[in-house]
């Protein structure tokens, strides 16, 4: 530190004066600082040609590493300074622990590569993918997180072209370790793997075991909406926004791949009629991306509202967010904004949780907690319970006890049907007599005295016909007082002669006899 205390200022990118041979300079884009490299990969904060310039080195370190040590140091001293002060009033940025990795030019920086491998949009290093990306393969499986020397390597979430989700550390394209797996019917699992085989090779894990799912948890966070086209001028230094599709929106919500959507969403299908959460960005020195290509994708995607996430951790509600209508410079795409939209902070990232319900709501126009121009609000996440559907086996397992009842209760069916077929007369006879005559119901339809509303209506010719069943089983001589009896009512009914069952219509003999009997 006091040899750089010692030294001119470093150059600004831009500013006049003569570099060595070889030598570049570049802003760094998380603290504003100029830093200098080299075609090699050298890097350093000095301006070239101190005592730790290119070859120099002290302790046997690196130039990198020197500028590494220094940069940490200073950082450090920078925030710790201001880490008593409120996160709006803080000027350092966080401490870091490595330069800048990229530059932004043909063979550095972030850029879309497609090629037979796929679809890669990230940063690369000297041509290959290193640093943050999301890689979208041929075979429709995508990986979203730390690429290193063009491989998979560090933390990130490979999806299947199943849909099934993986989330695990990756060393050389091989998953390593414990990781959670959500498979295609939502079912969660807790996996190892050994790391012996990459995902091309059809990595398996070594133990898995069914885990349910982190619990939603209710949320809220402040967002913004964002103007559409240039805030109109009401007053001196007094601007409003343009909110012509704000309306309050209750959806699952969906987190966009690729993360910035700088390119069609790959899961497209699943943003119909959600939220989806898109990052802004990327960060610098790589080309600009502009909310208008974001919603767009968003739109053709049927997206029932959107909300953009800062990428810079200390970022706030400093600047209007604005979308502009029209062309998009650079694509053949046109923007007309139907879609509610919404700007919150990266700290509040955690308020959104992936497949569980949410609500983009904001406050009316005349709140007085808005500030003057703006549309504020929230994006929370109500109570809810976690739904989960069957794992594979436990629902094969289920349709396969279903179909075995099944074939279970046709049989029996079957079963029956030939000994229907297969009785004799006399099996068949007794069937009518258990029916029939055991149960008594024939009995009180035909004793008048005991006619209710629901056999009084019975039907002459079947009656008739029940009574010849009796005359041929029990003889006619003993049946004749039910014939006299079924003849009195059905006279009675027809009004042709007494009402059964009243006083003086029958002798006193009559009655002792009917009693007898």
């Amino acid at each position: 530190q006091q040899q750089q205390q010692q030294q001119p200022p470093p150059q600004q990118p831009g500013a006049p004066g003569a570099l060595p041979a070889g030598w570049f300079v570049a802003k760094d884009p998380a603290s504003g600082r100029p830093y200098f490299y080299t075609a090699s990969g050298a890097r350093q904060w000095e301006f070239p040609g101190t005592q730790s310039g290119p070859g120099s080195g002290r302790g046997g370190l690196s130039e990198e590493e020197l500028a590494r040590q220094q940069i940490t140091a200073q950082a450090e001293k920078d925030w710790n300074a201001q880490a008593h002060l409120p996160p709006q009033q803080r000027t350092a940025a966080r401490p870091v622990t490595s330069l800048p990795p990229f530059v932004q030019d043909e063979q550095n920086g972030y850029h879309k590569v497609k090629n037979a491998e796929g679809l890669y949009c990230g940063w690369i290093k000297n041509g290959l993918r290193h640093g943050l990306g999301s890689m979208r393969y041929a075979n429709g499986s995508e990986f979203h997180g730390d690429f290193q020397a063009g491989q998979m390597h560090g933390g990130g979430k490979f999806v299947f072209a199943d849909k099934a989700v993986l989330k695990v550390t990756m060393k050389n394209d091989a998953p390593h370790g414990d990781g959670f797996l959500c498979d295609r019917f939502g079912v969660g699992f807790k996996v190892t793997y050994d790391g012996t085989k990459k995902m091309s090779e059809d990595a398996t894990p070594t133990s898995q075991e069914e885990e349910p799912h982190e619990p939603w948890k209710p949320a809220r966070c402040y967002m913004c909406a964002l103007t559409v086209g240039a805030p109109r001028q009401v007053a001196e230094k007094v601007f409003l926004g343009n909110y012509t599709c704000i309306r309050d929106v209750s959806a699952r919500l969906v987190l966009a791949r690729p993360p910035h959507a700088d390119v069609p969403l790959w899961n497209a299908d699943d943003v119909r009629g959600k939220i989806v959460a898109i990052m802004r960005g990327p960060r610098p020195p790589a080309p600009a991306c502009g909310y208008a290509l974001k919603l767009v994708h968003a739109q053709k995607a049927g997206a029932a509202g959107v909300v953009f996430v800062d990428y810079d951790p200390e970022g706030t509600f400093s600047k209007l967010p604005r979308v502009d209508e029209g062309p998009i410079p650079g694509t053949e795409e046109v923007l007309k904004v139907t879609t509610p939209c919404c700007f919150m902070r990266y700290i509040d990232l955690p308020v959104l949780q992936e497949g569980a319900i949410h609500v983009m709501a904001f406050a009316p126009e005349e709140h007085p907690n808005n500030p003057r121009g703006w549309r504020t609000g929230f994006v929370f996440c109500p109570p809810q319970e976690s739904k989960v559907g069957l794992s594979k086996t436990k629902a094969d397992a289920l349709m396969a006890e279903f179909f075995e009842a099944r074939k279970k209760e046709r049989q029996e069916e079957g079963q029956l049907l030939v000994k229907e077929v297969t009785k004799t007369e006399a099996e068949k006879e007794q069937v009518l007599l258990s029916k029939e005559w055991v149960t008594g119901n024939m009995f009180d339809s035909l004793n008048p005295l005991k006619q209710v509303k629901e056999t009084s209506g019975t039907d002459e010719r079947v009656a008739q016909s029940m009574i010849k069943k009796m005359e041929k089983l029990a003889g006619q001589e003993n049946v004749q007082w039910f014939r006299s009896l079924f003849n009195q009512t059905q006279a009675a009914e027809a009004g042709q002669g007494n009402q059964p069952n009243q006083p003086g219509n029958t002798t006193p003999a009559q009655n002792q006899q009917q009693q007898q009997q």
